[in-house]
């Protein structure tokens, strides 16, 4: 039988979906999250249920692979069930999170024995004080603890980086030096100008690999697959280094021709694309006896994903996306 293939209207093969289970988050980050929204203030989540039946579906449509966003992930009550019932649906081939860390070292054991394909972590710099101006609180320790236990299970680690000129431009570079204890890679992502990004100022990939270029030496381009994502990652020569370090670049190194994703908000919203703020509410085929509704809504939504964003002109017959990172799962 032949395998089937979830494509869009420009003949790409989508096989990856973000499912963002709560928009409630421990931390408040500046360019994510209002302050007075710190203290896990869930404003929307998705059920245990919910989400199955969203898996279900993607699944029968060619979707193999899910990652678990937030908000932070963790905070949701059934997280660890989730990832084992999620990993065990037929077709379904990774099942990935992405947290910040701090409630992770407690979850690590659970979650490997659940089956978790891997686990992304954000940690913007490793210097407290400037950790704490960016998302509200001290933390750097607890993430590097977490980092640890998810080492020590064997479990893959990427650290997600967003570098940005008014905090951590200088000090984004130092995540590095974690390659040197840990067989992990360490991947910077360029400010999106969605929500409170607008508000900041980002470090292009070219600086960033300037500088890593003047402070360790050079470096080669990796062609090698890592992941789900458009990363494009560079090796350093420096053999004492055991990982890989990877940019994800959509404004300034657009990879829309090669997009593979959607994504599911946690009130429901199927987007196509980051950029737009169209969306497509499965709520009300997330029900028993709706299955197959809910198969048909997705592949016919996925005809309509836009060829690339527009986040460099506003010359455009859609909306530009209104929400937050929070709001949308990033």
């Amino acid at each position: 039988m032949e395998e089937k293939k979830l494509t869009d209207s420009y003949k790409r093969i989508i096989d990856y979906v973000r499912i963002s289970i709560i928009d409630g988050c421990n931390l408040a980050c500046t360019y994510c999250m209002p302050a007075n929204k710190k203290g896990c203030q869930c404003v929307t989540m998705l059920s245990k249920e919910q989400i199955l039946c969203l898996g279900q579906a993607f699944a029968h449509c060619g979707i193999k692979k899910i990652k678990l966003t937030g908000g932070e992930p963790l905070l949701h009550k059934d997280i660890v069930s989730i990832v084992k019932d999620l990993k065990a649906i037929k077709g379904i081939e990774e099942v990935t999170l992405t947290t910040n860390g701090i409630l992770l070292e407690k979850k690590v054991s659970l979650l490997k024995e659940a089956g978790i394909t891997a686990i992304n972590i954000s940690l913007d710099t490793l210097q407290e004080e400037e950790y704490k101006k960016i998302t509200g609180q001290y933390g750097v320790q607890i993430v590097k603890k977490s980092i640890e236990a998810c080492v020590s299970h064997h479990i893959p680690v990427k650290i997600n980086c967003v570098p940005m000129k008014e905090y951590n431009q200088l000090s984004c570079i130092e995540l590095v030096e974690l390659m040197k204890q840990y067989p992990i890679d360490i991947r910077f992502i360029e400010m999106m100008p969605i929500g409170y990004g607008k508000c900041f100022t980002p470090v292009k990939q070219q600086e960033i690999e300037d500088r890593i270029r003047e402070r360790y030496g050079e470096y080669s381009s990796y062609s090698g697959k890592k992941g789900n994502g458009p990363a494009t990652y560079i090796q350093l020569k420096n053999h004492t280094f055991l990982g890989k370090i990877g940019f994800i670049s959509a404004v300034s190194h657009e990879f829309c021709d090669s997009c593979n994703r959607v994504r599911v908000t946690s009130d429901g919203i199927l987007k196509l694309c980051l950029c737009f703020e169209k969306g497509i509410d499965l709520k009300p085929y997330m029900e028993k006896g709706r299955e197959k509704e809910l198969e048909t809504v997705i592949e016919e939504a996925i005809l309509e994903k836009p060829k690339h964003h527009n986040f460099n002109t506003t010359d455009s017959t859609l909306t530009h996306e209104s929400k937050h990172m929070w709001e949308i799962g990033g």
